[in-house]
């Protein structure tokens, strides 16, 4: 059987595309989080192999069926944590498409969301939805890859077989190949470089670890990925009302001193990780683009989404609840063990590539690890990391305000190019 030439991949957004930070606020293009470009972005450059065509797919449409049949050989599907609640009705709706086409349709890196250390046998809400969803894909493919233990787990007691279910990982720990190297230093100073992560589910004790930091480490960042943020750190206010607790007003400290970043792509997210000591949040992607970057990482597992991956891949982490807000980040960083980290990865990066191969995907490492996307974005100068809007110029923040007023349904109104300039001068006078 010969590999798919054309293939249709799920995706937020093109690998190739240098995006402004105004096109991706007004058109989504991170669904909601800047951590669906890392495993989606893996996909393109995995499968990326000379004389086969790679086409990312934004909006599913189960209208797009017969266009989709006619023109491409397969579907790669990247998921994340796409069994929950709040993703049903799109995970009905790529159902439906996948029921009509005639392809193979290959689900990578698909999770349960739920807490930490998941009851395998407890029923939920979406149970007969995520049961519609595998079927339709086993009737496309030879296995469906999930994040981890759990997720298989949860699929066995919806009565799948345990041979069509392959845990994998995340396909962003297989897109540098199968060595790692992480440049842990001997110790932390005080002028390390620190970068803080979290999600709306961040317990308090995370938050007050964070405020500890701040204050300890002058070179502190806070690494938001929600869309919300990026509209608050663009034009200093959100397109909607903000869903998580550490999305605060324009006077937090960490906003008002220029502290926290946001990227529009993935490779200006890696290079700022590459120059960073140490990643420590909440976020399993926020910390794996620390990882591919080769900077040491602690995750604080706020669900069994990231407890899952976590240790599936043997990272450094614990559950965030039992996080001591006082703990010395220096001992936290001695401390840090990547020895099964080291171990895991060949076995998975192996398993990876198994799986791929079960379902008829040609990949990069059939051909010495070279990839056609390379040779795309070598001569892009991708846009760098959104900075705050009180840390810019008055001129680019002018050139924000304008063109955010553009976007439908902005909240944004005349009133608050008043209050911008009234806050703009009270930051000016606490600088000085």
């Amino acid at each position: 059987m010969e590999y798919p030439k054309r293939i249709l991949i799920r995706a937020c957004c093109p690998a190739t595309q240098n995006f402004e930070t105004i096109d991706v606020i007004k058109n989504n293009y991170v669904w909601n989080n800047t951590g669906n470009m890392i495993f989606a972005y893996a996909m393109v450059k995995l499968l990326s192999v000379k004389g086969v065509q790679v086409t990312e797919y934004r909006n599913i449409n189960p209208k797009d069926a017969k266009y989709i049949n006619e023109n491409y050989d397969c579907f790669v599907i990247p998921l994340a944590n796409a069994f929950r609640i709040s993703f049903m009705k799109p995970l009905e709706k790529l159902t439906e498409l996948i029921k009509k086409l005639k392809i193979p349709c290959i689900v990578v890196g698909v999770g349960l969301q739920t807490s930490n250390n998941p009851d395998a046998k407890k029923e939920y809400k979406f149970d007969k939805v995520v049961k519609k969803f595998v079927k339709e894909v086993l009737k496309k493919s030879e296995q469906i890859g999930v994040r981890g233990e759990f997720t298989k787990k949860y699929l066995l007691n919806l009565g799948f077989d345990e041979k069509r279910i392959n845990v994998i990982g995340c396909p962003s720990m297989y897109m540098n190949g199968k060595t790692w190297k992480i440049n842990k230093k001997e110790g932390l100073d005080d002028n390390s470089i620190i970068c803080m992560n979290g999600n709306p589910w961040i317990p308090e004790k995370v938050l007050d670890l964070f405020e500890n930091i701040r204050k300890e480490y002058k070179n502190n960042y806070f690494i938001f990925q929600e869309i919300e943020a990026m509209s608050l750190m663009y034009a200093g206010i959100p397109l909607q009302k903000p869903r998580d607790k550490y999305i605060s007003l324009p006077s937090d400290k960490n906003y008002i001193e220029g502290k926290c970043r946001m990227f529009t792509n993935p490779n200006s997210w890696f290079d700022f990780l590459r120059k960073a000591d140490f990643s420590v949040g909440c976020r399993i992607h926020g910390n794996i683009v620390s990882l591919i970057s080769g900077t040491p990482c602690f995750i604080f597992t706020a669900d069994s989404r990231t407890q899952e991956l976590a240790e599936f891949h043997g990272i450094p982490h614990k559950i965030a609840k039992e996080c001591d807000p006082n703990l010395d980040l220096k001992e936290l960083y001695k401390s840090l063990d990547f020895s099964k980290f080291y171990e895991v990865q060949p076995k998975n990066f192996d398993n990876f590539i198994k799986f791929l191969e079960t379902n008829n995907l040609d990949h990069i490492y059939n051909y010495d690890g070279k990839s056609e996307l390379d040779d795309k974005i070598k001569n892009i100068k991708f846009n760098e990391p959104v900075k705050p809007l009180f840390e810019v110029s008055k001129e680019e923040a002018a050139d924000r305000l304008i063109k955010y007023s553009t976007i439908k349904d902005s909240i944004y109104d005349r009133k608050f190019l008043k209050f911008y300039l009234k806050i703009s001068n009270f930051i000016s006078k606490l600088k000085k």
